[in-house]
């Protein structure tokens, strides 16, 4: 499962970049979302917050950064705790094949930031 994985990563970071570093150097960022991601469109506006969502934009964002980017849009009404297991588990699985700690970053916004 884990080489799976590392290989879906590596398939997805080739199509996005050229890869320069072997999969185990390159800089992995994990990013999850805010809670209203969970049940609306990325490019829907909050009318709460006044804002638009922008997921994509901060995906690419990340990957323009030479980021291998993981990330997911979550089911509506996510357990936190149960996805924070699912997320060590990736992590686990990272390092496992080698990746070092230091080139993993976990980051989120709003409900994401509790789950990170």
């Amino acid at each position: 499962m884990k080489y799976l994985l590392i290989l879906i990563i590596g398939l997805m970071s080739c199509s996005q970049h050229k890869i320069s570093k072997n999969v185990k150097d390159q800089d992995y960022i994990f990013f999850l979302h805010n809670k209203y991601l969970e049940t609306h469109n990325d490019g829907d506006y909050d009318t709460v917050y006044k804002t638009k969502i922008e997921y994509s934009k901060v995906l690419n964002s990340f990957k323009k950064d030479g980021f291998i980017v993981i990330s997911e849009k979550r089911k509506p009404k996510t357990d936190g705790i149960k996805y924070a297991k699912k997320v060590v588990k990736q992590i686990d699985s990272l390092i496992n094949t080698g990746v070092k700690p230091n080139h993993i970053t976990v980051v989120g916004t709003s409900k994401g930031g509790y789950i990170a």
